[in-house]
């Protein structure tokens, strides 16, 4: 049987069995002797092929971890300071473009007019 369709009728079964609960509430809620009782949170779901078992990684030990972690450990004070250095650089750039751009037209201007 293919994945697909144990899938389908998986939620086919799923779904007959919320119905059932649903058609239980109502009665109950129509005043019914039958209490309410609770949808099942998932339904039977047909044997699979067993697989291989999953293979648990072996925690590394705490010295490992640590060495581990300390090579791409970075001070804060470093990154705070090429987060500055980053903003710096932009605002330095974007006063260059403007001031790139301001030339610009006053240049283009200044041809137009013939001056």
């Amino acid at each position: 049987m293919s994945d697909r369709r144990e899938e389908l009728l998986r939620q086919r079964e799923a779904i007959r069995a919320h119905l059932a609960w649903l058609d239980r509430e109502i009665e109950a809620a129509a005043g019914a002797a039958t209490p309410p009782v609770a949808a099942p949170l998932e339904p039977a779901r047909p044997e699979a092929t067993p697989g291989p078992a999953p293979v648990a990684a072996a925690p590394l030990p705490a010295a490992d971890v640590e060495a581990i972690l300390s090579e791409y450990r970075q001070p804060t004070l470093s990154i705070a300071n090429q987060t500055k250095a980053g903003c710096i650089l932009y605002f330095v750039l974007g006063m260059a473009l403007l001031v790139f751009i301001a030339t610009a037209v006053y240049v283009g201007f200044k041809l137009h007019r013939g001056e």
